[in-house]
């Protein structure tokens, strides 16, 4: 009986952030594109994130992170810089924000996927459900191609996207 209570408030509460089809909606591109984009090592681009939370008043913490050929770096808003390893980037009511643009430069070679999400449990760790949104960057020494199609899933409401939550969250939770 115990195990079933645990279980049911567990589920429950992965799922009581909001209604059926309401979600929070953060929403990641790189130079207005949703990607993979293809880029050489010179180019400057722009992340540009947004976050649409459908009317729902919770705190959250928000996450800005990669995960690069180095290892995972986290944006820091109060210091303005990227930082080694994972980190929420804000941690506060949440908001709807139209656009917060990130410009980047000189990025060595390699592939760096970049994530925008949201989670309200205020523990410093990405913790489902975790809304959020990804964009991958294919850094290369010259052009070969401008850019490739994107691929992304959401789950039947479209509300959490599923691709990478897995690789996210095991490298959050050790």
């Amino acid at each position: 009986m115990r195990k079933s209570l645990v279980i049911a408030i567990a589920f429950i509460t992965m799922f009581a952030f909001a209604e059926p089809g309401v979600c929070i909606s953060p929403e990641i591109t790189v130079n207005g594109l949703d990607g993979p984009l293809r880029l050489t090592r010179n180019d400057t681009f722009s992340i540009m994130i947004s976050l649409d939370t459908q009317g729902i008043e919770k705190e959250a913490e928000w996450w800005i992170v990669t995960n690069t050929p180095f290892g995972w770096y986290h944006y820091n808003y109060e210091l303005g810089m990227w930082i080694s390893g994972l980190g929420p980037t804000y941690r506060g009511k949440l908001f709807d924000l139209p656009s917060y643009v990130l410009n980047i430069s000189n990025l060595p070679i390699g592939k760096y996927t970049f994530y925008f999400g949201v989670d309200t449990t205020i523990d410093g760790v990405p913790n489902e459900p975790l809304y959020f949104d990804n964009v991958i960057i294919d850094i290369k020494e010259d052009y070969t191609a401008n850019f490739l199609l994107g691929v992304g899933t959401t789950d039947p409401q479209g509300c959490v996207s599923q691709g990478v939550l897995k690789e996210f969250l095991a490298s959050a939770h050790p």
